[in-house]
């Protein structure tokens, strides 16, 4: 039965889905989280943003639980050999993750495998991380360099981050991409967090080319968001929109869902026959569904991996082998590792300027594991194809 308008004219009612910029964490995703000072902005994150997990000191332990952050999922901070009481406390109550901060910076590093070989004896694990602007990057080693060394030659070992932020121009900005490739090459799943500094000097696509990195690279299986004490002079931050922006760029790349409201549009239309262009709005009613939407409307640019991949899974012989694959369009240059364990431990890497890559001095009777990924000028990183082959 038709229903009219009060002017006479047909009402049709066509269903809209409205974007709320409210988000909830996808299964076997990366956990998106807060690492910034415990002051509200932890009730939004994972009320209203996703988060699951946190970073925080042993005496908010009982309030995030609370919340409703899982056990699980956070991460108590330490920052001296006055540990072991935190530690326990911790484990019982079901949390078994520790961080210690910029041990290489503090002078530290003998306490995080003090520390390490502590949490594990009692069913946890110790993450570390530390970082690096640009101008100590480049100034090797830094302390991201002598962090990972010190990981390599000693044991027990700890997981490891990074945290900085992406803002070419700034005294303390670097490109995290460029370290977080170095951590992969050289501790492998080792690897496993990145901290991003959520400050205003880093722009929002800025912040979505590290989100979707994180995604290429795989095995970063927590992505921390949050400020830093002592901001540097003309870079305010503003915590609860830098999370929302952090929230939409980890939905765009797959980690979050975002929620859509239903609302209801009336129109007003001369016919039964709804017209956009002859019928008018007159009023926009909430409905009372609601839904969770995987996908953006507009993803990411998805590059697929390179192809053609050659030796793989033959033998080759001399002490050394022509990488070659074929090539992608749009490619500025191609990151090669190669290996003798899956896991690139150790592995030795190179940008090559084409599709073909030497790899010498083999050892005999190991299998090398190789890898390539093409990267554009804008940073954008195609997939990573991998190939194994045999060294008589």
């Amino acid at each position: 039965m038709a229903e009219y308008c009060e002017d006479g004219r047909f009402k049709i009612t066509r269903r809209v889905w409205v974007d709320q910029n409210e988000y909830r964490y996808v299964t076997n995703a990366p956990r998106i989280g807060w690492g910034g000072a415990i002051d509200g902005t932890e009730i939004n994150c994972i009320q209203k943003y996703g988060c699951t997990t946190v970073i925080c000191d042993i005496g908010s332990v009982d309030y995030l639980l609370s919340l409703g952050y899982h056990p699980f999922n956070i991460i108590v901070g330490f920052s001296d050999y006055n540990y072991q009481s935190a530690f326990n406390s911790a484990i019982a109550k079901g949390i078994s993750l520790f961080y210690l901060d910029e041990p290489v910076l503090k002078s530290l590093t003998d306490l995080l495998f003090e520390a390490t070989a502590y949490a594990q004896s009692i069913g946890g694990q110790v993450l570390t991380s530390e970082s690096a602007g640009q101008e100590e990057w480049l100034d090797y080693p830094s302390r991201v360099h002598s962090l990972a060394q010190s990981v390599k030659i000693r044991s027990p070992k700890p997981l490891v981050g990074n945290h900085t932020y992406f803002h070419q121009g700034a005294l303390l900005g670097a490109d995290p991409r460029v370290q977080w490739d170095y951590l992969r090459q050289e501790l492998g799943d080792l690897f496993n967090f990145a901290w991003i500094r959520l400050t205003t000097a880093q722009s929002y696509n800025e912040l979505g080319l590290l989100l979707g990195h994180a995604r290429n690279l795989g095995g970063v299986h927590r992505m921390i968001g949050g400020t830093w004490v002592g901001e540097p002079p003309g870079y305010p931050t503003d915590p609860d929109h830098r999370t929302e922006d952090l929230a939409r760029q980890a939905w765009a790349v797959g980690h979050l869902q975002m929620l859509q409201n239903e609302y209801l549009d009336i129109y007003c239309c001369p016919t039964q026959t709804f017209n956009p262009d002859l019928c008018e709005l007159d009023r926009r009613e909430l409905g009372s569904l609601q839904q969770y939407v995987p996908d953006p409307p507009n993803p990411p640019e998805l590059l697929a991996a390179p192809t053609g991949l050659v030796p793989n899974g033959t033998q080759v012989t001399g002490g050394r082998s022509l990488l070659h694959w074929d090539s992608l369009a749009g490619m500025e240059y191609y990151w090669v590792i190669y290996a003798d364990n899956p896991n690139f431990v150790n592995g030795l890497s190179t940008h090559v300027y084409g599709n073909d890559e030497l790899a010498d001095t083999l050892n005999s009777n190991t299998t090398y594991y190789w890898s390539v990924q093409g990267v554009k000028s804008n940073g954008i990183r195609s997939g990573i194809a991998t190939a194994s082959f045999y060294s008589l």
